[in-house]
């Protein structure tokens, strides 16, 4: 594994920080640009329209991650099965636009509904040239994170140029829906050059059973996150969708940054559970667990701090019932981690779909049976539902965790010593930020040094305690 994980994790970590970072900045200008009617129309269609995108993409991403990362360095059958998934996307993709397609035509009371419905189609063509997962298999992180700067730059600079109106969201998705399309035109292009398509000697029976799981485990995930905005934005209403994705956003940045530590290393997991068995890849696991405790637990304390002033900077005041939301998405994303972790990161990776898909769809059902419950007794807003889903996150990593200790013999402290420590330093954020809170007005002031001070406080006590991540996180960057 010629390599390097550090590289990969950087490129990886600058990669993500890219694609949070764009929407960070596009996000406050569309907010303040587009009438609150106009993104929450644009919320509620998009949330309909991802339940066919997943569907569409067929699993195919994460089963080509697993599946490349073994075959790497066999060009011939790299070509074979890259053909293979090409086939399998076009024929899912085509089957799904056209049922989407019935549906936006015959669900639209107007026709400017049609035609906006119809433009979140063209998210299907870039599920059919989505070859991103050869290049995290292939661990070419440094081709990915050029080529999406790239992307994500010119789709800023055309925001910016051609979205001026309240009245803009169908321009506002067209440049959106086509940031992502080029994005994986480019890499179709790109892995073009290595893997050839081919049609000899093409299988697709046993691509068959494995693909139908993480089918239904893609299908699963709509039961969580987007089951939620589906149902709030027809049995609540179109705006309730806008609270409760604007949250769910803001702390899934936090999120994706710090999961590209574990996602960068999945191709690697799977690489060590198949040559160097399962004593090293636990050991590799526990690191990346812990490594990932560090930087996770205070982003999450620090954003449950400042949940107000994090709304008004990114959306205004005039969004400001996102604050509470955003609060209770910070806590929900500890234990969607953690489910991640358990699952993703170790069930799938040792092999054990079948398991991993009944866990999810229990937990998934808790929270449909949860969200019609508090429908029932008129109580269901973006903030139960948020509670609920965070419900469902909690069972489905306990049984995880439990299917992994008792059947798998793979013993992961989940909460050790390192963990407590972090937890108990990043408390001590709160009595920080209350402090900052009744003394300073402005509020990307009382931020900017809640978070300096915080974050000071933080690594400086775990330099003291000796901690050997943050230590060895030092050092790396010393080296460098």
């Amino acid at each position: 594994m010629s390599k390097s994980l550090l590289k990969n994790s950087i490129f990886k970590t600058i990669l993500t920080i890219c694609n949070t970072i764009i929407p960070i900045i596009v996000g406050p200008y569309v907010l303040r640009i587009l009438s609150t009617e106009s993104y929450d129309v644009y919320t509620k269609f998009n949330a309909d329209f991802q339940f066919f995108l997943v569907l569409g993409a067929l699993g195919i991403y994460n089963y080509g991650v697993r599946e490349i990362s073994k075959i790497r360095y066999d060009k011939e059958k790299c070509s074979k099965f890259f053909s293979e998934m090409f086939i399998i996307g076009v024929v899912s993709n085509i089957v799904v636009a056209l049922i989407y397609s019935g549906y936006a035509l015959f669900s639209s009371a107007s026709a400017s509904e049609k035609i906006l419905k119809l433009v979140f189609a063209l998210q299907f063509i870039s599920n059919v040239f989505n070859f991103e997962w050869l290049n995290e298999g292939r661990e070419d992180y440094l081709f990915i994170a050029v080529k999406s700067i790239f992307v994500r730059v010119l789709y800023l600079a055309l925001i910016f140029l051609l979205v001026k109106r309240t009245d803009d969201v169908l321009i506002y998705a067209l440049l959106t829906i086509g940031s992502v399309v080029l994005n994986s035109l480019l890499s179709f292009i790109y892995v073009k050059k290595d893997v050839k398509f081919t049609l000899k000697g093409l299988t697709f029976k046993h691509h068959l059973k494995p693909l139908l799981f993480i089918f239904v485990i893609a299908n699963v995930a709509l039961l969580y996150t987007q089951l939620d905005k589906i149902l709030l934005g027809n049995l609540v209403s179109e705006h309730s969708v806008a609270v409760y994705q604007i949250p769910h956003f803001i702390s899934g940045i936090i999120y994706s940054v710090i999961i590209s530590v574990v996602v960068v290393s999945l191709p690697r997991f799977s690489y060590v559970y198949a040559n160097e068995g399962k004593e090293r890849f636990l050991e590799l696991y526990k690191k990346i667990y812990s490594a990932f405790s560090m930087l996770f637990l205070p982003c999450v304390i620090g954003m449950i701090c400042l949940s107000r002033e994090i709304v008004i900077l990114y959306g205004s005041n005039k969004w400001l019932d996102c604050a509470v939301p955003l609060a209770l998405f910070s806590v929900a994303q500890v234990f969607g981690a953690l489910m991640y972790l358990l699952g993703d990161a170790l069930l799938f990776v040792c092999g054990y779909e079948k398991n991993l898909v009944v866990f999810n769809a229990f937990g998934g059902v808790i929270n449909l049976v949860a969200d019609l419950i508090l429908y029932a007794f008129n109580v269901f807003t973006a903030e139960t539902a948020i509670c609920s889903l965070t419900l469902s996150y909690i069972v489905a990593s306990l049984l995880c965790y439990l299917f992994a200790r008792k059947e798998l013999d793979i013993k992961v402290k989940l909460i050790d010593k390192s963990f407590l420590i972090y937890l108990l330093i990043s408390l001590l954020f709160i009595p920080i930020y209350i402090a900052f809170r009744f003394t300073i007005a402005s509020v990307i002031l009382r931020a900017g040094l809640t978070i300096c001070a915080c974050a000071l406080l933080y690594f400086v006590l775990l330099i003291l305690l000796k901690d050997k991540n943050a230590k060895a996180l030092i050092n790396k960057i010393l080296k460098r």
